[in-house]
């Protein structure tokens, strides 16, 4: 009897880890990769359309100066934003939109909204790609996703709020 209650402890032991290993195996699909660039992962976000929410692959970048440098990257590589939309992290940061934008890996034109956080608990700056097509770019599937990571990932290293003005950014009241 004693015998059997160990081999039952034994192997639930072994199955319960089997089930923590598989939830953990889902969870590092968005872990945060750290590279030579900055640190980033994409979070499958949800965007309110007319009927229901539409999940949406966003890419978050950490290890930002502040949460408006994908804006000011945006701003300085591509000028002035097409649209200014409430923001989804904070009250006085806008959503920004840049339409019609070509990076130097591909001659299709982009539509970028560009967000960020800056939090006790989030700091980073967020980046949704739509390709020509209207197809999200940060999908697993899209031939432009790691291309938009390494250019996103690279050039955010590379930016200085210094003698900006980054109230341009932020909700006029």
């Amino acid at each position: 009897m004693r015998i059997s209650l160990l081999l039952l402890i034994a192997f639930s032991g072994f199955f319960s880890n089997c089930g923590t290993n598989s939830k953990t195996l889902k969870s590092t699909e968005n872990a945060v990769v750290n590279t030579d660039k900055l640190s980033y992962e994409i979070v499958i976000t949800k965007i309110v359309g007319h009927s229901e929410p539409i999940p949406t692959p966003e890419l978050r970048i950490y290890d930002v100066n502040s949460s408006l440098d994908g804006m000011a990257l945006m701003h300085s590589e591509f000028g002035k934003w097409s649209e200014a939309k409430e923001g989804k992290y904070q009250d006085k940061i806008q959503s920004l939109i840049w339409d019609g934008v070509v990076f130097p890996f591909s001659d299709e034109k982009f539509r970028i909204v560009v967000d960020g956080s800056e939090t006790k608990e989030d700091f980073f700056a967020s980046i949704i790609a739509y390709d020509s097509n209207f197809y999200l770019a940060f999908e697993e599937s899209h031939p432009h996703r790691q291309a938009l990571v390494n250019y996103f990932t690279t050039k955010l290293r590379e930016v200085n709020l210094e003698g900006m003005d980054t109230s341009i950014f932020q909700k006029k009241n």
